[in-house]
């Protein structure tokens, strides 16, 4: 199977200072999908689809998801002690949103304008994932910064792992946002015409 791999945009969020870096970005990876005569089945897709996306199911049906977008958040902390204070900084958090969509090559020109509407649809839905990344890394970075001195290190490692929990677990903001983007747009589906 050959993936094609393509940045299409490198977009950032991007604040810098001695204290920290907030960056959000994403990269488009197409998966060859190879010619037929007839119009594919979305399960026949599956077939074609790298493993990474292979283990994420649909949303909102828990089932086989033609294209998908998958996230890494990644942050650095470091605490220093001043004075007897134990503070947080020399912190980072960024995201890499990677989004695999299938790229469809047909004969027949009526097939492949549907199926490159269908790869448009796809790639706008899962945009909708990063821009969800893009606005709450901010928010991240912004309760980080609120931790307030202590005098115990251990207090502070505790409100780092509360904004973790709060915003990065399989129950958190963000899983929580994802799913009811997916549930609202059905999946993407109210916002693309499939053609299968």
């Amino acid at each position: 199977m050959k993936i094609f791999q393509l940045i299409i945009l490198f977009i950032g969020l991007t604040t810098t200072s001695t204290w920290s870096q907030v960056l959000s970005t994403y990269e488009v990876k197409y998966y060859d999908v190879p010619k037929k005569d007839s119009l594919y089945t979305v399960r026949e897709l599956k077939e074609y689809q790298p493993e990474a996306c292979k283990r994420v199911k649909h949303s909102s049906t828990n089932d086989f998801s033609e294209a998908c977008s998958t996230t890494g958040v990644t942050y650095n902390t470091k605490f220093s002690m001043n004075d007897g204070f134990c503070s947080l900084n020399k912190l980072g958090v960024t995201s890499n949103t990677v989004i695999t969509i299938p790229k469809f090559q047909t004969d027949n020109e009526f097939h492949q304008k549907k199926y490159d509407e269908y790869s448009q649809g796809l790639l706008m839905h899962e945009l909708g994932h990063f821009e969800i990344y893009k606005k709450i890394i901010p928010e991240i970075d912004t309760a980080f910064k609120n931790i307030q001195k202590s005098k115990d290190c251990e207090v502070i490692k505790s409100e780092v792992n509360l904004i973790t929990e709060k915003y990065l677990s399989p129950t958190g903001m963000l899983r929580s946002l994802n799913g009811d983007y997916d549930k609202n747009t059905k999946g993407g589906r109210s916002q693309y015409k499939s053609p299968f």
